[in-house]
């Protein structure tokens, strides 16, 4: 079965103008020519494909549709009638809207604003629909809309893109930055991919960011052979000289493919900032989708037998980012004393700690993150005295012990003046006579 692809998005700061529907694809999108993606025109890299992870998953997602979306509703798969946001778009009308999509988890947010709407080979007076999925993050074009909550009435003139019928294409220009929860810039990080998941299905795909086109260098594929069918003569097809991806049909006949039929494009500092802006061409009713992915590496925290961690006791953090942290919560009778890292860690000041030595969680928090880690709580005994200081990361361990036997000796000689001064006061007279 078809996965529908996450459309990844979030909380749109600066809204972008207004949504324009073209009579004509002025994209130059064309669904001939070009030749089949493979080995001489996109970069194979197994290894580098492997060490991606989404940087938001599709389940467990916040979604939200801004603008002025109409309300209605829409067959999920197995006949279920969910409520939707969707607007119309037909040829030769503009639509004056800022409409986008967000989604977000505990600590992204992706913000998709649809700039533009192209039809092409749309009857006029029909309807094509965009209508973003309300709770997993998909974005449906050319699907039917429905105006009763049982999916039995569609929306008056909409219209199913159907290659059967050959009854037209539509192309959506987007434009999609990344934040981090709790900032209001635009998340930038090195080695940041954005994933043309999914090929097939009649679609097509177009960067419009002049320093990020789609060419050899910037597709990377875990494997040539997983974007092309074997059940199937029809290819996914690639236009070095309009750097567009197209997905070849054959009246009802499309390539139907899984997950692994994948591109990822390394995304620059400038597309980054201002945002990807791209074209999804749909020559059929389909959900196209957005992920982000990046080398992201597992930070683990545990405690000792005497706590429990009450915070996240996992996360995934961007090489070269650092952990969100986490709480521990100490067994009764006991107290939280330090944490420390089964590995040598380096902190964004440049502090290095070694494995093993007490650190605290604020500094865990600025720890540069280059390989998996696991951080582990300790307790003591409310009873006990209060353990050695948390290094500071500009030392080692041995300059802890030269400050426990200098506080060691210090107390010894405190002690010793007190004794010898205490009989002298206890025989000194006060007189408060004059």
């Amino acid at each position: 079965m078809k996965r529908m692809k996450l459309f990844a998005v979030l909380p749109a700061l600066a809204l972008l103008g207004s949504t324009n529907v073209f009579a004509a694809n002025q994209y130059g999108i064309e669904y001939t020519g070009g030749e089949a993606l493979g080995e001489d025109n996109l970069t194979v890299d197994a290894d580098l494909v492997s060490s991606l992870t989404p940087l938001i998953e599709l389940d467990g997602t916040t979604v939200t549709a801004y603008g002025t979306w109409q309300d209605g509703y829409r067959k999920r798969t197995g006949g279920v009638c969910q409520e939707t946001k969707y607007f119309t778009v037909s040829p030769g009308h503009d639509v004056t809207t800022t409409n986008g999509v967000k989604i977000s988890n505990s600590k992204y947010t992706f913000d998709l604003t649809i700039t533009g709407v192209a039809l092409d080979g749309v009857e006029d007076g029909a309807l094509v629909a965009i209508a973003p999925y309300s709770d997993k993050g998909y974005i449906s074009v050319g699907g039917y809309v429905y105006s009763d909550a049982v999916c039995e009435t569609v929306v008056d003139n909409v219209i199913r893109l159907n290659t059967a019928q050959d009854n037209g294409k539509a192309f959506v220009e987007t434009n999609i930055k990344l934040y981090k929860n709790g900032s209001s810039a635009v998340y930038k990080v090195n080695n940041l991919y954005f994933g043309l998941t999914e090929i097939d299905a009649a679609q097509s795909y177009k960067v419009l960011n002049t320093d990020n086109l789609l060419e050899q260098s910037t597709m990377v594929a875990e494997s040539a052979s997983a974007l092309q069918s074997p059940d199937t003569t029809l290819r996914n097809m690639f236009v070095a000289d309009g750097n567009y991806i197209y997905s070849q049909y054959d009246g009802g006949e499309r390539i139907e493919l899984n997950d692994d039929a994948s591109i990822y494009i390394p995304l620059t500092d400038n597309t980054q900032e201002s945002g990807l802006n791209i074209v999804f061409g749909f020559a059929n009713a389909a959900a196209s989708g957005i992920e982000y992915f990046a080398k992201q590496l597992n930070v683990m925290y545990v405690s000792d037998d005497n706590g429990v961690i009450s915070g996240i006791t996992s996360e995934k953090v961007i090489a070269g980012e650092s952990p969100s942290g986490s709480v521990s919560t100490p067994n009764e009778g006991y107290e939280l004393a330090y944490w420390t890292a089964d590995k040598d860690v380096t902190l964004a000041d440049g502090a290095t700690i070694r494995a093993g030595e007490l650190m605290t969680m604020e500094q865990i928090e600025t720890v540069v993150v280059t390989e998996d880690l696991v951080f582990t709580a300790h307790h003591v005994a409310k009873t006990e005295p209060a353990p050695f200081t948390p290094n500071t990361g500009m030392s080692t361990g041995e300059t802890n012990a030269v400050a426990v036997i200098t506080s060691v000796f210090g107390v010894a000689l405190g002690a010793l003046v007190i004794g010898l001064l205490l009989p002298r006061l206890k025989r000194q007279k006060i007189d408060f006579k004059k």
